[in-house]
């Protein structure tokens, strides 16, 4: 949310918003705070998204469950048969294959992947995310021949 990357940060871009929340009146004549409904509209919401909802210190906004479930890898493999292959007196076998990785992922976590640390030079931060990128998927064929 820092960065304002992510789609939960459109709120406010075209016509600014009005956070959740309340303000500071005054100290009643008791010693008591007194607080209002916050009406006031967010003018600059580049610096509500960076220095207010986006910090990384306000904790209770950023507290997510990242259960998932990731289809990490697919695998299909095929010997041709062996009667088949003998035919070319050449060949002893061939073995096609295919593979997928990471094909989806469920969770109701908002940002990029659940997997994903942040890092910063040689510590990973557990539990933060930052400068991650989406999830990487890849496919392939392969083609094993035995002489």
């Amino acid at each position: 949310g820092y960065q304002g990357k992510l789609k939960n940060t459109l709120d406010g871009r075209p016509d600014g918003l009005v956070a959740d929340g309340v303000c500071f009146v005054e100290t009643d004549a008791d010693g008591n705070n007194v607080y209002v409904k916050n009406t006031t509209l967010t003018s600059n919401i580049q610096s509500y998204w960076a220095d207010l909802q986006g910090n990384r210190y306000n904790f209770a906004e950023y507290i997510y469950d990242s259960s998932f479930i990731k289809l990490k890898e697919v695998r299909i493999s095929y010997d041709l048969p062996t009667s088949l292959v003998k035919k070319t007196r050449v060949l002893q076998g061939i073995n096609l294959s295919a593979y997928a990785t990471n094909l989806f992922c469920i969770s109701n976590y908002p940002f990029f992947d659940p997997e994903v640390t942040g890092a910063n030079g040689a510590n990973a931060k557990r539990g933060i995310e930052t400068g991650s990128f989406p999830m990487c998927r890849s496919y392939g064929f392969n083609l094993k021949v035995k002489f």
